[in-house]
């Protein structure tokens, strides 16, 4: 009689540290990843004790009792199933990212031009057009330490190369006929996010210029992935986002048009990959 009472009194404080562990994750969002991985697992464990202790099943302790094995599986299973549920229920959110538009350029595509971005007297084609949103889903005020945009292709992920637009300006125009090029002005991203911290549910908007695309045939068209990570090392890598941008006739419609460029001192840069761009 005293061994069971000794059992049972175990299952039921191994059983109240279990849903002392579910109250704590479900009540403290925003916990580091690391803790809530470690308070998870010992949820899990403390069930486990608690229903081994309470008899719901016995450990294989030799080859001559592997019948017990299912039994115990069952169990084990539908203790740390759950617990792995509410553990990616409320796993801590970061941000949330959204594409509004999303364009690319190749060469061969000159009807589909979408802007020139000056760099140290020269001027570089862009190749990709990007209006992004970030949301911050932390407790607590963040800054953009990086991001980086990816295009989906036959071989995986491949980084976009962004041009960083608190240093460079925007030109759309056309090369032919000597060209005729006017200042474009707008939301970038890397000048709306530059040493500014956001609060709980604040946004940050903007569009990101980028060169450097992956080869076009291996390219899949308007899939993206987005990977934000905060001054303080929280990361978010979104899911693919498949974004279609504005026509290239109607992109100039979205920025602030300037006055005429001098180009007479510039050079059409050659494309090198990786470029001078924000790292």
């Amino acid at each position: 009689m005293a061994k069971t009472d000794y059992r049972t009194g175990f299952a039921w404080v191994f059983l109240s540290a279990g849903l002392g562990g579910v109250y704590w994750i479900v009540a403290s969002p925003g916990i580091e990843e690391a803790r809530l991985t470690v308070l998870a697992v010992m949820t899990a464990i403390c069930f486990s004790m608690s229903a081994f202790y309470f008899g719901w099943f016995k450990p294989p302790a030799a080859i001559g009792e592997i019948g017990r094995l299912p039994r115990a599986v069952l169990i084990l299973g539908l203790i740390w199933g759950p617990i792995s549920y509410i553990t990616y229920r409320y796993w801590p959110q970061t941000f949330a990212v959204t594409i509004e538009w999303g364009q690319t350029s190749y060469d061969d595509e000159k009807n589909r031009q979408l802007g020139w971005v000056e760099q140290n007297s020269d001027i570089a084609p862009i190749r990709a057009l990007i209006l992004v949103r970030v949301k911050n889903l932390q407790p607590i005020s963040a800054m953009i330490g990086m991001y980086k945009v990816e295009l989906e292709t036959d071989d995986g992920w491949q980084q976009i190369a962004a041009f960083d637009m608190r240093t460079h300006f925007m030109l759309i125009g056309s090369q032919e006929n000597g060209g005729h090029f006017n200042f474009a002005d707008g939301a970038f991203f890397d000048r709306e996010i530059d040493n500014k911290n956001y609060e709980p549910g604040a946004v940050a908007r903007g569009w990101i210029a980028g060169t450097c695309l992956p080869p076009k045939e291996v390219v899949h068209p308007h899939k993206y992935r987005i990977t934000v990570r905060d001054a303080a090392g929280h990361e978010f890598i979104s899911p693919m986002i498949e974004a279609i941008g504005p026509t290239p006739e109607s992109i100039g419609t979205r920025f602030k048009i300037g006055p005429i460029l001098d180009i007479k001192h510039y050079r059409f840069a050659d494309e090198t990959c990786p470029p001078k761009v924000k790292p």
